[in-house]
């Protein structure tokens, strides 16, 4: 479905919906915001100039937004501690450090450096800058594992903070790879909004075709 499909779905499911009284609306927009990542008063201006939007935009926007959220609750509540269950691993963030180095050699080296105790990661991106386009280097996080490349987040998922991993096989080299921390994630009030609005899209997902309607014949 195109978008226009999508928000036309969208307005039939909050159609049956009570109005949010006009005081308590502009309370909302904090939360919208919130909701688009936007955690800093700057990002949200320069967001909101992007998006092109009026104060008033933007209260209906976070308005209709807090309505879903209740076509998501009446819809998904019951099944969100399951879905929860089932995302985590998805949703747990890791900080850690990464180093990638174009010669083997050079990265047996420094590995058995770190794993002395001989330097840190620290110290060896002031020894070894990584040019600002290149290959993954320098401190990340923290994000969910779902950020990362598929071999690098089961690497840090099975990882304890702290442990040093041996040279990695890259296209481009070799990566050296360290656990910083790690943060289970923790359904909280702000993840399980995104939860619900992840399981609301299922509501506006378009209708499998009637398996009874008839096909054009096709010829052979």
């Amino acid at each position: 479905m195109g978008r226009i499909q999508v928000e036309l779905q969208r307005d039939l499911l909050l159609s049956g919906l009570p109005e949010i009284p006009e005081e308590q609306q502009g309370a909302l927009v904090d939360q919208f915001l919130q909701d688009q990542g936007l955690t800093s008063a700057t990002a949200a201006k320069d967001w909101i100039r992007a998006q092109h939007l009026s104060a008033e935009d933007l209260q209906a926007q976070a308005v209709r937004q807090a309505l879903w959220l209740q076509v998501c609750e009446q819809q998904f509540s019951a099944q969100l501690p399951s879905y929860f269950l089932k995302r985590k691993p998805q949703l747990d963030q890791v900080s850690y450090w990464a180093m990638t180095i174009l010669d083997e050699p050079l990265s047996q080296e420094l590995h058995q450096r770190l794993k002395e105790g001989e330097c840190s990661f620290e110290q060896l991106l002031v020894q070894y800058p990584p040019a600002p386009d290149g290959p993954h280097s320098g401190h990340f996080g923290p994000l969910s594992l779902a950020e990362l490349p598929t071999g690098l987040a089961e690497l840090l998922r099975v990882s304890r903070p702290g442990q040093l991993w041996p040279p990695k096989p890259l296209q481009e080299g070799w990566l050296l790879v360290q656990l910083d921390a790690s943060k289970p994630a923790v359904l909280d009030q702000q993840l399980r909004r995104q939860l619900l609005f992840e399981l609301g899209e299922q509501l506006l997902e378009p209708a499998p075709a009637d398996a009874t309607s008839k096909s054009p014949a096709v010829g052979v």
